[in-house]
């Protein structure tokens, strides 16, 4: 039949994530990204408070709503994202660029 597996012009070691986000009900960042050929990302988090990032979690789903408590009401913070591929549980290419969002406690 003439039938061809088909080929992937995809390189994984290449990915770089791209992040986008809103602020969900309640104030909340909503972390979104095109998954594509990968079992999700490793997101991790900069609070701001001088420790850098910090492993927040491994969502395998397009999207991701930070529950972490807000700051106290009326008060703002500024938290950091940066997330990188993961393939059969491994890091996979690089680590994307971070994503800064100010919150407020409500």
């Amino acid at each position: 039949l003439g039938i061809e597996p088909g080929h992937s012009t995809i390189d994984p070691s290449t990915g770089k994530p791209f992040l986008r986000w809103s602020l969900v009900d309640g104030g909340h960042p909503e972390i979104k990204y095109v998954r594509s050929i990968y079992q999700g990302i490793e997101l991790q988090k900069n609070w701001s408070d001088g420790k850098g990032m910090v492993a927040l979690d491994k969502p395998t789903k397009s999207s991701f709503i930070d529950e972490s408590m807000l700051p106290a009401v009326g008060a703002t913070a500024l938290w950091g994202y940066q997330a990188i591929f993961l393939l059969d549980d491994k890091r996979t290419g690089t680590f994307c660029d971070v994503v800064w969002i100010t919150v407020r406690g409500i």
